[in-house]
């Protein structure tokens, strides 16, 4: 998970990291990772469960969620296993789609994460530092295209220092690598929305991983990293602008 684009704060501050106890501390523990229900962070309904009870009665697992629409993700005990998420499927064939995703698993070695879905409008990170400066990179559609690093983020967010605003810069297309994005967010909805979203962490140092979803572009968090110093943004890195922000 990482902001995508050339010349990130966030990236050209990690490839710094060059202090073994620094880099000892990038380690996570279950501790470091709670789920953002667990912030009272707005949150898909979800209920995690072992693979083998799901698929004991799959249809009353599904009814515990109660949405039209579904995402879910099959969790190895063994971290060196890859879990496998499938998302947007409809109540009529979620009970399907994991069995037959499951098929050539074994059902003790997994647990299953089943969610409510909504279509991904704008997908992306926030990240908030000690001092809550604030970096954010979003796109159009879902937010793993982000924090995968599979796409480029079209606009970035960050804090104007000694303030309480946030300020949106739209990233063309022909912007060269590693420059500053310098032309503002001109879509006031949007604005909002993403002020909306940072409202709920400003005050909660990490990373997150959030969606905007439906007419209203609600903010949905779907993973939350507050401990890790991999997730942090230093302030020298969060430069000075002039441009009329929101908030």
């Amino acid at each position: 998970m990482a902001i995508y684009q050339n010349g990130s704060p966030m990236l050209r501050w990690a490839a710094r990291m060059t202090d073994p106890i620094l880099k000892a501390q990038a380690s996570e523990t279950k501790s470091d990772v709670p789920s953002p229900s667990e912030l009272g962070l707005p949150s898909y309904r979800n209920v995690i469960i072992p693979l083998s009870v799901f698929l004991d009665d799959p249809l009353c697992v599904v009814e515990r969620v109660g949405t039209d629409n579904f995402w879910f993700q099959l969790l190895p005990h063994d971290r060196s296993e890859e879990k496998i998420t499938v998302s947007d499927i409809p109540k009529s064939d979620i009970a399907r789609y994991i069995v037959e995703t499951s098929v050539d698993k074994d059902p003790g070695s997994y647990h299953l994460l089943l969610s409510e879905f909504a279509t991904n409008i704008w997908g992306g990170t926030i990240i908030v530092s000690d001092d809550r400066s604030i970096v954010g990179a979003f796109r159009r559609g879902q937010q793993s295209q982000v924090a995968s690093e599979e796409e480029p983020a079209e606009l970035i967010m960050k804090s104007q220092p000694g303030t309480s605003r946030v300020l949106c810069f739209d990233l063309a297309e022909d912007a060269l690598p590693g420059s500053v994005p310098d032309r503002p967010v001109s879509d006031e909805r949007l604005k909002r929305a993403l002020w909306n979203a940072t409202s709920h962490v400003r005050k909660t140092r990490g990373y997150h991983e959030l969606a905007l979803v439906g007419d209203s572009l609600k903010p949905i968090f779907l993973d939350s990293r507050l401990a890790n110093p991999l997730y942090q943004i230093p302030a020298e890195f969060v430069e000075p602008q002039h441009t009329p922000g929101i908030g």
